[in-house]
């Protein structure tokens, strides 16, 4: 029965760990529309002022793109052992 147990338990884990990783690369693929999407609204200004507040959002939102995805290479390593 403690064998079972911890059985369970692994895939709990497992499932627990797939539906996180699962949302995390909703979340990269949201975050990359984003950033295409304000990129393209970049090429429409003339205000140069908005072209750099523009300019900060992308980044910020590239930042956090690249943090999603460190945690799902972090989460693919946890899954593949």
């Amino acid at each position: 029965m403690i064998k079972e147990s911890g059985v369970n338990m692994d895939n709990q884990l497992y499932n627990q760990i797939k539906a996180v990783h699962e949302q995390y690369i909703k979340e990269q693929n949201r975050l990359e529309d984003e950033i295409d999407r304000l990129r393209r609204e970049i090429v429409c200004l003339d205000n140069e002022d908005e072209i750099e507040a523009l300019n900060k959002l992308v980044r910020i939102d590239d930042i956090k793109r690249k943090m999603v995805v460190e945690f799902i290479h972090s989460l693919d390593k946890i899954v593949e052992q």
